[in-house]
């Protein structure tokens, strides 16, 4: 880890309450990792009204501080670019990539958004070595 810790860092994770229960561990090496950081979730509306949230799984846990939530596989140009400002006005250089695997390609194009968002430092996407992002999808 750097020496110098983020006084923010934003965590990646796509999915509901199940997919989140699913990653709790690492929800617990990510507060182990930055416990003096404010963790924020950035996540995904539920696909369908069915589909719970994950925050119940994570609220009062103390592994996150907050979430930024945003419609998932958005297109708009405008949601995107509001939601660019909300990042950057986070002013946090660390981003935890947490998503499952969706192909090589989503994950450039994440990567690619989030270095425009200001994210200098990302933990878990295709150029931190080692990560499964770097696999194809099967």
């Amino acid at each position: 880890m750097n020496a110098v810790t983020p006084k923010r860092v934003v965590i990646y994770r796509l999915g509901s309450l199940g997919d989140t229960v699913v990653a709790l561990p690492c929800f617990h090496a990510i507060e182990r990792a930055f416990p003096a950081s404010e963790r924020i979730v950035l996540t995904n509306f539920p696909v369908t009204p069915r589909r719970h949230r994950s925050r119940p799984s994570l609220d009062g846990s103390g592994l996150v501080d907050r979430y930024i939530e945003y419609p998932v596989g958005t297109r708009s140009l405008r949601t995107l670019q509001a939601l660019r400002h909300a990042l950057l006005a986070l002013k946090s250089d660390t981003l935890v990539y947490l998503t499952p695997s969706r192909g090589l390609s989503t994950a450039w194009r994440d990567h690619l958004y989030f270095r425009l968002c200001g994210f200098r430092r990302i933990v878990g996407g295709p150029t931190d070595a080692g990560t499964s992002a770097q696999r194809p999808a099967r």
